[in-house]
């Protein structure tokens, strides 16, 4: 427990217990929700459809959850989202255990899961600070990354199993009901956080959000880069269950590579527990560098074992990649604006990667699935490298961040004076 001090916090460990339950659900989908939609058109461009529907609404859904965390009760935001998210996965679960559901389903319920966690997103990443000490926020993101990477062992496997025997409707259903659970943990947390001021409009704050997103350049130069990896990226949610389905063992080896992938991440991330890097983006950005290797042992069809285990190493440094950048936000950009910056953060960073979803399908109908997904997998190599390269990313540390914080509050109480 001496390693696990955040889990000594009341109001973490039940949004710990929640998020855990909920992550279980969601690790439950993937498989049986892309392997529904091939069975029921065979074609990678719907797939890339389903998948950029529920991407494209959480991506205009970050702004307005970012302006409400900020504007009202983080957890409310959170509960509501829980809720729809709940009702859509009972519904779409619903319909693939009734009949076939026609394409447009798939992509109106994969929207409005879509924009429950783009509601959900900049909230519960701005709770964090307020239900754990700031010495522990670093290892209170690892643990979620973790828990999530538990689940992303057995889920696939169990994702897989129902998809195999009763099919994917139930893997949907047993979803929702963990969005369920999440929503009742949230309703428990015993938080008593004063109440926020709502002097300004709701697009004041979307443009106070932005001015202090973009006036942190290592804050954008960082979610340039993602932005950048992301939209490259993309091709592997369309690429590689195609590739997998065809040539490396189907859902079972979809199931084999996310599990084992997960493994990784989970036992990698208990060796970062007390690791705190002085440098979080250049270290991060060394480990990440394994990620696109995983793409690319799938696009050039190596053997199902090998692909397995790149993916263990590439889960283990995407993940520690983003639990440093999280963090450092987390302890750097002050709460009264966190949400809204954590909001654009998501929108910029991630609005590519559906667009490399969408632009996968076509291009490997011309060129071949295997040779877009091994180029995409080089230019997500350059990229990350380049981004480790990059002086103000590489030199950034948490207490330069926070001075310069400092120093910010101070010239602006000067200005407020009129010194």
């Amino acid at each position: 427990m001496a390693r696990l001090g955040a889990l000594r916090e009341r109001n973490f460990r039940r949004l710990f217990a929640g998020q855990a339950v909920s992550s279980f659900g969601d690790a439950l989908v993937p498989v049986a929700l892309a392997f529904a939609v091939l069975r029921r058109t065979g074609s990678a461009t719907d797939l890339g459809l389903v998948l950029a529907a529920e991407m494209f609404s959480q991506q205009v859904s970050y702004l307005l959850g970012g302006v409400l965390a900020d504007r009202w009760s983080r957890r409310v935001v959170m509960v509501a989202a829980d809720a729809g998210r709940a009702a859509g996965e009972l519904i779409l679960g619903g319909l693939l255990v009734a009949g076939h559901p026609a394409l447009w389903v798939f992509c109106a319920l994969a929207a409005l899961q879509g924009a429950g966690g783009g509601l959900f997103g900049p909230a519960a990443s701005g709770l964090v600070p307020a239900v754990v000490s700031d010495q522990h926020v670093q290892q209170a993101n690892q643990l979620q990354s973790m828990a999530r990477g538990v689940a992303s062992v057995a889920g696939p496997a169990a994702g897989g199993l129902l998809l195999l025997t009763v099919g994917a409707g139930w893997a949907l259903l047993a979803d929702g009901v963990s969005f369920a659970v999440s929503l009742v943990t949230l309703l428990g947390l015993g938080l008593h956080l004063p109440p926020r001021e709502r002097i300004s409009s709701p697009l004041q704050d979307l443009r106070s959000g932005w001015a202090a997103f973009s006036s942190r350049r290592w804050y954008v130069v960082t979610v340039a880069f993602i932005a950048a990896f992301n939209l490259f990226g993309g091709a592997w949610l369309t690429l590689g269950p195609v590739i997998v389905r065809r040539s490396l063992g189907g859902a079972g080896g979809w199931a084999a590579i996310s599990s084992v992938g997960a493994l990784g991440a989970v036992v990698g991330g208990f060796g970062m527990l007390r690791v705190r890097p002085r440098h979080p983006f250049r270290f991060g950005a060394r480990l990440a560098a394994f990620w696109p290797l995983t793409f690319l042992a799938v696009g050039l069809r190596l053997p199902l074992a090998a692909v397995c285990a790149l993916s263990a190493l590439g889960t283990f440094g995407i993940v520690t990649y983003d639990d440093l950048h999280h963090t450092a936000v987390q302890q750097v950009i002050p709460d009264a604006v966190l949400s809204r910056v954590l909001s654009y953060d998501y929108l910029l960073g991630d609005t590519t990667r559906p667009v490399g979803a969408i632009l996968a399908g076509p291009l490997a109908a011309a060129l071949g699935a295997g040779t877009v997904l091994a180029g995409a997998s080089i230019l997500v190599l350059v990229v990350i490298v380049a981004m480790g390269l990059t002086p103000v990313v590489r030199n950034f540390t948490v207490e330069e961040g926070r001075r310069r914080e400092a120093e910010r509050a101070g010239a602006g109480a000067q200005r407020t004076n009129g010194t």
